[in-house]
């Protein structure tokens, strides 16, 4: 895999993260920078941003030596490339990467800048499906964040009325919203009460210091 950060999209050194592997660190390839301020100067010119480099997010890039398609990329570490956890992909250039795909899931891969991360900055790696583990039993699905904690073989003993979620029937128990309001006004009756007892304690004591 070659990460970029070129284009529009620079300006920040992207820490990236894939949950459930490790990056093996091939290449790194370094915009140009000011030796002494650190500024950036100028993008690494092995990769080519097609179009104006004003208006896209190089989505659309090239090796600017043509020779290096078809993994055929110079300078590859391949003999003993550090792992890595989180690769920082520097502004302005590239790293080239390697996981051992030994692993089937859904793995998340994300920018860890949280901000950058809700913004968009991630993506799933579906890895070898047809190996995925079975879910859990009422494991929750997407739209639906509902978990029936009901027992297998046992039978519904309270009554059911039916609520609609994004256009799905959902049964509800009455019961559950029954005890629910039962212990909501209990709790405010107890909680008048202590304020009660509060206010009558703190008029005691008050009439009792001014008596002395």
């Amino acid at each position: 895999m070659v990460f970029l950060n070129l284009g529009r999209g620079k300006g920040w050194s992207h820490p990236v993260h894939l949950h459930g592997h490790s990056f093996y660190v091939l290449k790194m390839g370094y915009a140009d920078y000011n030796s002494t301020t650190g500024n950036h100067i100028r993008d690494n010119a092995d990769v080519n941003c097609l179009g104006d480099e004003q208006l896209n997010f190089c989505n659309d890039a090239e090796w600017s030596d043509s020779s290096w398609i078809g993994d055929n990329i110079p300078g590859l570490n391949l003999v003993n490339p550090p792992r890595k956890d989180t690769i920082i992909v520097p502004t302005g250039g590239y790293a080239v990467v390697r996981i051992k795909a030994n692993n089937p899931g859904s793995w998340f891969m994300h920018c860890h800048i949280e901000l950058h991360n809700m913004d968009g900055m991630a993506m799933f790696f579906d890895e070898a499906p047809e190996k995925h583990p079975e879910s859990p039993k009422n494991f929750p699905k997407c739209n639906n964040f509902l978990f029936d904690q009901t027992n297998e073989g046992e039978e519904e003993s309270t009554e059911s009325t039916e609520g609609e979620i994004n256009g799905a029937q959902i049964p509800v128990k009455e019961s559950a919203y029954t005890l629910g309001i039962f212990w909501g006004v209990v709790g405010a009756l107890l909680g008048i009460i202590l304020l009660q007892f509060v206010t009558i304690f703190c008029l005691f004591m008050r009439q009792k210091s001014s008596t002395v």
